[in-house]
């Protein structure tokens, strides 16, 4: 009987649909890529985003969902995937945004995130750096306000 007891324990993950099985790399890279383009759609009208940090298989599937941008002059939302002064594109009618949650609470200037956390999407907004750009966040964006 513990012989079967420890069987079932053990192939049981092994043969259900659980979160142990890897998913595929490319479906998360998509849902990311039309999550953040929602964002800028929200925020700037028919917004050209500029992804600093991006590799092809990021800015394929961006380029389905939005505009992009080859530079940060010609971008009026700026996605940062990777460290990157701020300074090189700061204007006042870009708008910044991070993957990392880390530097989005070290620095003033990035209007919010998009990060992963226990599996799951997240996005966090501040709603002081909206008011200092003058933006009015859309009510479907309340619930990612970070006070």
């Amino acid at each position: 009987m513990r012989i079967l007891f420890f069987n079932l324990l053990f192939l049981m993950p092994l043969v259900s649909k659980n979160i142990y099985l890897p998913q595929n790399s490319s479906n998360i890279i998509e849902l990311e890529a039309k999550i953040v383009s929602q964002i800028a759609e929200a925020f700037v009208f028919d917004p050209k985003i500029y992804i600093i940090g991006s590799n092809e298989q990021l800015n394929s599937f961006f380029s389905i969902y939005s505009k992009l941008s080859s530079n940060c002059e010609d971008a009026d939302f700026i996605y940062i995937k990777k460290d990157f002064d701020i300074n090189k594109c700061k204007n006042k009618r870009k708008f910044f945004f991070t993957d990392n949650k880390k530097t989005y609470k070290k620095s003033s200037d990035i209007l919010g995130a998009f990060f992963w956390f226990k599996s799951r999407p997240n996005i966090k907004i501040s709603s002081s750096r909206a008011r200092k750009y003058n933006l009015i966040i859309p009510s479907d964006y309340k619930r990612f306000v970070d006070k």
